[in-house]
Formats: C-alpha cells, structure tokens, sequence
C-alpha cells in the first residue's frame, strides 16, 4: 500500500491550523491573567460598593477609589479582548497606604539580628 504524498498545499494548512490553536492558547491565558488583574483592583473597590452604615450612605470616592475603578475596568476590556494592545499602567496614587502603619512596633521574635556588632 502507497503511503500519502504530502503536497506544499498540505502542509500550509497544517501549519496553519497548529498557529490557529496557539494562538487561541494564548489568547485565553492571556485572558486569565488580566481578568486577575481586574478581580485584585476590584477588591480595592470593596470599600465603595459595599453597602454603606447609616442607609445607604457611602464616602465620597478617592483619587485611588478613582484609579483603582479605572484600572478595574481596564483589564477587564483587556480580559474580553486578549488580542488589543494594553497601555501602560498610570502610577497609584502617590498618598494612598495600603497597609496602615500600626500605632505601636512590632514585637521582636527573639531571634539574634543578623547584623554584627560592628556595623
């Protein structure tokens, strides 16, 4: 039995289906790694729509309640359309502190410092 003859013509579209099929791969990663970056900037934005105390009242929003909303919805279009370019990030907001600074030091675990007496 005659084994196929491959033609130039076969094998393009060979090629073409394998691009096809990483290309869609990567897409959807890529999909998946921005739609993260959209969920981290969502949780910055917990504050605003969480229902506020005293009948719907809710503080006014922030410069970083702004960029956050902004970068939120940024990736989220980046996450439905993989393929577009993404522009750089703006910086955070230069006075925003994520973590407060607690009012008293942190304890010491007892451990010895790795510096030397010297220094």
């Amino acid at each position: 039995m005659r084994l196929p003859r491959f033609q130039l013509r076969t094998l393009m579209v060979a090629v073409a289906i394998v691009a096809l099929i990483a290309w869609a791969g990567r897409m959807m990663r890529l999909s998946a790694v921005y739609q993260r970056r959209a969920d981290t900037y969502q949780m910055y934005l917990f504050r605003i729509e969480s229902p506020g105390v005293r009948g719907g009242w809710r503080p006014p929003p922030t410069e970083h309640d702004r960029w956050a909303n902004h970068m939120t919805n940024k990736y989220r279009n980046a996450a439905r359309y993989p393929w577009l370019v993404v522009t750089p990030d703006p910086p955070e907001p230069a006075h925003f502190q994520r973590f407060p600074a607690t009012p008293y030091p942190r304890p010491s675990l007892g451990f010895p410092s790795s510096r030397s007496k010297e220094d």
